[in-house]
């Protein structure tokens, strides 16, 4: 019980949402790099918009979303919102990279008849690990001390994490 249930916690909830926030954003950033369009377009406004989102403003309507959807006090409640709130950062810092990878790479593995998930598997990937690391870095650091959605959104002791769960040591010493 006690601290080892919320360290564990607390890596599961970090290491789902650095696994999530990479696959998603490479992704993102891949087709947002690869391809030119207006949507492409209209989809960098929208994710720059969410990076002036502060997730204390969404508070309330978080919370009563997660109440109709039901994930109150479950790890989703924490998992969702904490891969949502990085995704905006992550995607454009990967895509900035993937901008900056030689089109005559790609060129030359289209020739060599990759398919647009083999260029991003095995060329786009390989080549970003210092700012996939990076991203990773960021995002860990963000799930494992964030502390507000941990003690609204969790209220058994079972499933806090290590912020929201050393309010209670805290609290016991006063």
């Amino acid at each position: 019980g006690g601290i080892a249930k919320y360290f564990l916690n607390s890596i599961q909830v970090t290491v789902t949402v650095i696994v999530a926030v990479i696959f998603l954003s490479t992704l993102a950033a891949y087709g947002l790099s690869r391809f030119r369009s207006r949507l492409v377009d209209v989809l960098l406004i929208a994710i720059m918009a969410g990076l002036m989102v502060n997730p204390q403003v969404t508070l309330i309507p978080l919370y009563k979303l997660l109440d109709t959807a039901g994930l109150l006090d479950t790890k989703l409640a924490l998992i969702l919102p904490y891969i949502a709130f990085r995704l905006p950062l992550s995607t454009l810092l990967v895509r900035s990279h993937f901008l900056n990878i030689p089109k005559e790479i790609v060129e030359s593995a289209i020739v060599d008849g990759c398919s647009e998930f083999q260029i991003y598997s095995k060329i786009y990937l390989p080549i970003s690990r210092p700012i996939i690391s990076t991203v990773a870095l960021l995002t860990a650091f963000y799930a494992w001390n964030e502390f507000l959605f941990g003690i609204i959104f969790i209220s058994s002791e079972s499933k806090k994490t290590i912020p929201a769960g050393l309010m209670n040591f805290r609290d016991a010493l006063q």
